[in-house]
């Protein structure tokens, strides 16, 4: 089923669950999401917004058909090793994640679209 791109709502509108839940399903259509899936979804669409985040998030303008991140952004570049440090902190204080190692955190990156650039990964620590 096409959705219409004049019903999707801009991330700068997503000011709730529901919202962001709205605009996943405009983003990813045929599959349904798990509730917890939503859940951890919306709190990294929220943790990459913060300002007190090292990255800068790249958004496609307007045409989010061409975005490869259902989190509404065509790139990513964080500052690492803060950025993995922050990360590791929200998965932590969460308790949507079972087993708070932050290589969960990434494989679910990974899942929605989000792979390194060639080259550009930090030290190992």
């Amino acid at each position: 089923m096409n959705k219409s791109p004049e019903i999707l709502l801009d991330v700068d509108d997503i000011k709730n669950i529901d919202c962001f839940e709205m605009f996943c399903s405009h983003m990813i259509t045929g599959i349904s999401i798990k509730n917890t899936m939503i859940q951890k979804l919306y709190l990294i669409f929220q943790f990459l917004r913060r300002p007190d985040v090292p990255a800068i998030l790249h958004q496609c303008e307007n045409d989010y058909t061409h975005t490869n991140c259902v989190l509404g952004f065509c790139r990513l570049e964080v500052q690492q090793p803060l950025f993995y440090q922050k990360i590791d902190k929200l998965i932590s204080d969460s308790n949507l994640w079972r087993c708070k190692d932050v290589k969960n955190m990434y494989t679910i990156l990974r899942q929605i679209g989000v792979r390194p650039k060639k080259h550009s990964r930090g030290p190992k620590e």
